[in-house]
């Protein structure tokens, strides 16, 4: 027989009984953080990068950023959400997660519901 028991939160105005895995606010038995948008892309000289996700409220995101100076071919750091001196920073607010980086060097970007 099959366990079909826990704790499972349907999003708003979706029965917890026919919800499926993405119309779940919360489920033990997955993962807390859902991904709602990622992608990847290279910086170009503005450094610059904006990517609209229409949420409406300010969402957890991780970013990543090939490192700047060279330690070795491919290697990436999480992105600091805080000083300039870091090599990039990111923030989010209720419609775009913004992103600084340094010119010619690929990011990779997710967006948690």
């Amino acid at each position: 027989m099959a366990e079909d028991y826990g704790l499972k939160i349907s999003v708003e105005g979706v029965s917890v009984f026919s919800a499926t895995d993405i119309q779940t606010a919360f489920k033990n038995d997955s993962s807390l953080l859902k991904v709602v948008q990622s992608g990847t892309g290279t910086f170009g000289v503005s450094g610059i990068v904006t990517v609209t996700h229409s949420l409406g409220y300010v969402p957890q995101f991780l970013v990543f950023q090939e490192v700047a100076y060279d330690f070795g071919n491919g290697d990436v750091s999480i992105v600091s959400t805080g000083d300039v001196y870091d090599q990039a920073i990111a923030g989010a607010d209720t419609t775009t997660l913004k992103l600084l980086g340094n010119n010619g060097k690929s990011y990779q970007y997710y967006i948690f519901y």
